[in-house]
């Protein structure tokens, strides 16, 4: 799983192009005032616009589900710009010895989540509809992170008001929306869940 994992995103990778452009206040002109406020409290303006972003985290409580124990998982996880993809991989170990693999993955406007025990027992390969959806509104709830992404024409912003903007995601039929919660001070507070 794994090594399917790096060479989907190699190809991510090798799609990228650096353009050494930077943000300015012209790409965010047109962004809700909260938006704004948000590139402008994190130092994105003058910085240079990034192609992808790279996450790793090495020891994360997770769960399967609500009335499931919790445990830990090792994750890194890659998201691209130009085109909206996504790419993660979950590695654990269940109750201490069982080897877990799992790739969550949004790539031209299809989701899909597979998970592994002991590397050849296939617990879930989820796709369909409802799998493009969250994927696709992860990655919409993602793009302040990798702020690039929330400038792309696949993204369209609206006004609510002080604090609260509108998001919508569109990507070859897949369609997702949430709004983003923003403070006084220009931080995102929010993450948007599916509307």
């Amino acid at each position: 799983m794994r090594k399917m994992f790096l060479s989907e995103v190699q190809t991510e990778l090798d799609k990228s192009k650096v353009t050494n452009e930077v943000f300015t206040e012209e790409d965010i002109s047109n962004l809700p005032e909260p938006v704004q406020r948000y590139f402008r409290y994190c130092g994105y303006i003058g910085k240079e616009k990034m192609t992808n972003a790279k996450f790793v985290w090495d020891d994360v409580n997770f769960k399967m589900s609500p009335d499931k124990p919790w445990f830990k998982i090792k994750y890194e996880q890659y998201n691209f710009v130009s085109e909206p993809s996504r790419f993660a991989y979950i590695y654990s170990k269940m109750f201490g010895v069982i080897p877990f693999e799992g790739r969550d993955k949004f790539l031209d406007g299809k989701g899909n989540m597979i998970g592994r025990l002991a590397k050849i027992k296939t617990v879930f390969d989820v796709t369909g509809a409802e799998m493009d959806v969250s994927a696709a509104v992860t990655y919409l709830s993602e793009s302040l992170i990798v702020p690039a992404c929330a400038l792309q024409k696949y993204i369209r912003w609206e006004a609510i008001d002080q604090n609260y903007a509108k998001a919508s995601i569109e990507y070859i039929g897949t369609k997702a929306e949430g709004i983003f919660t923003f403070n006084d001070k220009g931080e995102f507070t929010d993450v948007p869940g599916i509307l």
